[in-house]
């Protein structure tokens, strides 16, 4: 009887949690269509450093298994120097310092580059500092000095690393190429490892009535001062912040736009493992 009772009530919990779930998720959506309207590139860059750095700690457990088999075959062997983008609060940098290469790194979250002392202090990563992609792409600002100031004072590099999904967050497709041609500069004939969230060639991001909803409102609020066309591949959500889903198309273009050649093809969309590719110059062999 008490069993019977119980599953009743189970059953009465689990449906009022589809339910809620669902509300949130169409408010997430709803919320994503207004960002995405009214704000703009910058702005969802602020966004999306401050939800990462709401979260405290963050995946600090070592490297997945793909990406084992990936900087096996692609990052030249140690002892050698390694760039870190979007390096979290140091899963990468420890698993890398642990194999014996030398690493700087950056993230554009502050908690997290707090939690990182340690890093510097007892694991002798040589530099781990705050700023964004846009920030080493543009030495405009002050933080944006004081991050090229110490990326340039260790260079060159033997390889950059974007980390785990890390190119995906960057908002501005100028920025994502700007980025690109700094490596060339940083890291001279060096790899480039990049992971990002994919979507099919010919696919876009499905909009549902939610976010056209908050679409619109965003447009309505912005008026013709910031008219802004949608792009298929952007999306921001309250998990993760803004994120652009890339084709494999487009991939090939940016890299080929800054300079580089994909030597190792991502996988398709989620087939197994996080999308991931690995550019080379083109003037190399």
């Amino acid at each position: 009887m008490k069993k019977i009772v119980l599953l009743g009530a189970l059953k009465r919990a689990l449906r009022f949690e589809w339910y809620f779930s669902r509300q949130f998720d169409r408010l997430d959506r709803f919320l994503s269509g207004i960002a995405l309207s009214a704000l703009d590139p910058d702005h969802w860059t602020k966004l999306t450093s401050h939800i990462y750095s709401a979260r405290g700690d963050y995946q600090r457990d070592g490297l997945f298994s793909w990406e084992k088999k990936w900087f096996d075959k692609d990052l030249p062997p140690a002892p050698c120097r390694i760039l870190i983008g979007g390096a979290g609060t140091g899963r990468e940098v420890i698993a890398l310092m642990d194999l014996g290469y030398e690493v700087v790194a950056f993230d554009p979250a502050s908690s997290f580059v707090k939690k990182t002392q340690d890093l510097q202090q007892k694991r002798a990563c040589l530099a781990f500092e705050q700023g964004t992609y846009k920030d080493m792409a543009d030495e405009s600002s002050e933080t944006a000095a004081r991050l090229n100031t110490t990326i340039q004072s260790h260079a060159p590099y033997d390889a950059v690393v974007f980390g785990w999904g890390s190119y995906t967050h960057i908002a501005s497709e100028t920025v994502r190429i700007d980025v690109l041609k700094k490596c060339l500069h940083l890291a001279p004939g060096a790899p480039v490892l990049l992971s990002f969230w994919m979507r099919g060639d010919d696919t876009e991001r499905a909009r549902t009535r939610a976010w056209k909803a908050g679409w619109r409102l965003g447009q309505l609020f912005v008026g013709q001062k910031n008219p802004r066309a949608e792009d298929p591949g952007d999306d921001i959500s309250g998990r993760a912040g803004y994120g652009h889903f890339f084709s494999r198309r487009e991939i090939e273009r940016i890299a080929k736009e800054a300079g580089y050649k994909i030597a190792r093809q991502a996988p398709g969309p989620y087939s197994g493992v996080f999308p991931h590719t690995t550019l080379i110059p083109e003037s190399g062999s």
